[in-house]
């Protein structure tokens, strides 16, 4: 983590002071229960608690919403409620709520200063049980428990320097800080390590790049895994298809399924799939299918391609309704997708007059992938009409 030159500094000219005795317990303890009463705390608030904790901060001159900025956690303005209805000014200071109090506190600890996070911690860590997303500072507090003592932390001075020379230092609850310090004699880099830490044998996770649904993630992770699972399985639920049965029991003998806003929720969440792979392949911004389309079939009509044996979505397409100024109003095919596996085996040829006789002579919009502008260039159908206007079916 990088942190400017001059913090670094100051955190480790408090860890060279000798250490003195934090206020008593019942004082620590009546500062937490009316903080997280109140919710929030102002800037003197959180110094005095930190500062009655850890009294070598306070003497380095280091200001506690200064690192709350440094972690990134949320300073805000928070105001007394207004006594009267016409009241028009209001005056609030800047404040900071008790959760990331406690991602604070947690963080100092790790450093291997002798805060006490564990009474805020339970206070704090039984809302979160409700809570379906948890901040960084929520993440400090629930994993507290266990990862207490065994974490490491490292912190690089922003243009520290080049290091000369290295100390350790251990805390007398036995942090061990291992710094490197410049020509100049300041610290340029800091790692804290927990009294139970132990190196990993597990080799360092890594970014890497599925080559099949193209998402990257941290390999390695457990939990980036566990993400990248889900979100493989269902890209290549659709790029790799398998048999459905209850599109199977749907599937007639003309080889498509009709969707639109009526259709049930399945069916447009299969629409929807597929569109944002066409939108993904040619780079578009949004996918030009919605699972809650408000067209009604008048206006907006899609359609799910069965594989030859019924039992497969092969892919989709879907026509749109068109009312331009400078043209007469018609249907357009709006986009169409296939699965790999499926393409160039004359899915869109065995439909396309059908597609005629419904919709008429209907526009195929632009830009085309370079598989339509092939197919269109086999039945004579120009990219661009002599118009200027998107190219008509034949």
């Amino acid at each position: 983590m990088m942190i400017s030159d001059g913090l670094l500094n100051q955190l480790w000219e408090a860890h060279k002071l000798p250490h003195r005795n934090a206020s008593s317990v019942v004082v620590t303890e009546h500062r937490v229960a009316a903080m997280f009463d109140a919710e929030w705390m102002h800037r003197f608030q959180l110094n005095d608690l930190v500062f009655d904790m850890e009294p070598r901060l306070a003497h380095c001159g280091i200001d506690c919403f200064t690192l709350a900025r440094t972690l990134e956690l949320p300073v805000r303005y928070t105001f007394s409620p207004p006594r009267r209805k016409t009241q028009a000014d209001f005056s609030g200071s800047e404040s900071i709520h008790v959760r990331d109090v406690a991602g604070l506190l947690i963080w100092l600890e790790k450093l291997g200063f002798a805060v006490e996070p564990a009474e805020l911690v339970a206070r704090v860590k039984p809302q979160l049980n409700a809570k379906r997303y948890l901040t960084d500072s929520e993440m400090f507090v629930h994993l507290y428990e266990t990862q207490r003592g065994r974490s490491e932390v490292i912190l690089d001075a922003q243009d520290g320097g080049s290091p000369v020379r290295d100390e350790v230092l251990t805390t007398f609850h036995g942090y061990r800080l291992e710094v490197r310090l410049n020509s100049e004699g300041r610290c340029v880099s800091l790692r804290a390590r927990g009294a139970r830490h132990r190196a990993s044998r597990k080799p360092k996770p890594f970014d890497y790049k599925c080559p099949e649904c193209k998402q990257t993630y941290s390999k390695g992770d457990r939990d980036a895994g566990i993400l990248h699972r889900r979100y493989h399985n269902k890209w290549m639920a659709v790029v790799r298809p398998g048999p459905n049965p209850k599109f199977s029991a749907l599937s007639t003998a003309t080889g498509v399924v009709q969707v639109d806003s009526e259709s049930p929720l399945w069916l447009r969440q299969a629409m929807y799939d597929r569109a944002l792979h066409f939108a993904r392949e040619l780079h578009f911004d949004f996918a030009q299918w919605d699972v809650e389309e408000k067209d009604g079939p008048d206006r907006c009509v899609g359609f799910l391609f069965a594989s030859e044996d019924g039992s497969t979505i092969a892919g989709a397409c879907a026509f749109r309704w068109r009312e331009a100024q400078n043209s007469s109003p018609a249907w357009a095919l709006q986009w169409m997708w296939l699965a790999p596996p499926y393409r160039r085996r004359g899915i869109l040829t065995r439909h396309w007059q059908s597609f005629i006789a419904r919709f008429g002579a209907f526009q195929l919009e632009r830009p085309l992938s370079a598989a339509m502008r092939a197919f269109a260039s086999r039945r004579g159908i120009s990219e661009i009409e002599d118009d200027g206007g998107d190219p008509v079916a034949r």
